[in-house]
């Protein structure tokens, strides 16, 4: 028991709860990348290369605005008898729905390109952590609602801090890539893409100091 700003008695509970989140989105960085030793057909048989994939992915229900280019660069090389060119196009793909994920990796898989990472969005997080915040106040008025009848009083909920401090932990778990941020090529040999599951799960931990005023 504590006497807070008002001058009146107040009782401080610190409460934690843990649940654990889902995945529902995630964002796949694609380069596709390549040189020719002709310094003008290169960046041009990328871009056809990016605009097919885009394509592609269009066709499995990706929306346009989910598919992003990021960047763009080229160089090119002169030798005493040879030009050569370099492209590189750097392209984000989000897939709102991790259902879909497999069939989008089968998509990549038809081009010659390199998954150079996944991050995982949590759709559910911010409802889960409001979840988490009614469960623990909860908890604290009722042992709120204890102390405050053995001196014949009432408690009132004055204050809800948050005291977490970055606890929350991921734990990926994909079938047949590894973790986010893996760089892994895929070509048409790959098999079993439509069929493949990955997910993604994150245990969102919230800590609080509930503060109730004695009436």
């Amino acid at each position: 028991m504590t006497t807070g700003t008002t001058g009146k008695k107040m009782l401080l509970f610190y409460e934690s709860a843990t649940v654990t989140t889902e995945a529902t989105a995630a964002d796949i960085s694609v380069r596709i990348a390549g040189s020719t030793s002709f310094s003008a057909t290169a960046p041009d048989q990328k871009a056809k290369m990016v605009q097919k994939l885009f394509e592609g992915l269009m066709q499995l229900g990706i929306a346009r605005e989910d598919l992003v280019l990021r960047n763009v660069s080229f160089s090119v090389e002169k030798g005493l008898l040879t030009k050569s060119a370099a492209a590189v196009f750097d392209v984000l793909v989000r897939c709102q729905d991790v259902k879909n994920l497999g069939p989008t990796m089968g998509k990549l898989a038809e081009s010659k390109l390199t998954v150079t990472g996944t991050a995982w969005i949590y759709g559910q997080e911010s409802a889960a952590r409001a979840a988490l915040t009614a469960t623990c106040v909860a908890m604290a008025a009722q042992r709120a609602d204890a102390v405050a009848a053995a001196y014949g009083l009432k408690a009132a909920l004055a204050s809800v801090e948050d005291t977490n401090a970055g606890t929350d932990q991921e734990r990926p778990y994909t079938l047949g890539y590894g973790g986010a941020g893996m760089m892994h090529r895929v070509s048409a040999s790959d098999q079993g893409f439509n069929e493949l599951t990955m997910a993604s799960f994150k245990d969102v931990r919230l800590s609080v100091k509930v503060g109730f005023e004695l009436q």
